[in-house]
């Protein structure tokens, strides 16, 4: 989301979302949540530019 937006954050958030991995389950933890950012940021990019995607998958 935040690239398709321009913004640059992803110093930021690797770092903060690896330091879950370190946690009990953390592997399991980050895919779980990584799985949910992704769907979340799907819809949210289908819904604010629907005719982006359709010509991207054209």
């Amino acid at each position: 989301m935040a690239t398709w937006a321009g913004l640059q954050c992803d110093g930021y958030s690797f770092g903060y979302v690896a330091s879950w991995a370190s946690a009990k389950d953390g592997a399991a933890i980050v895919r779980r949540v990584g799985a949910t950012i992704q769907k979340t940021a799907a819809r949210m990019i289908d819904r604010l530019a629907p005719e982006e995607d359709a010509r991207e998958t054209a």
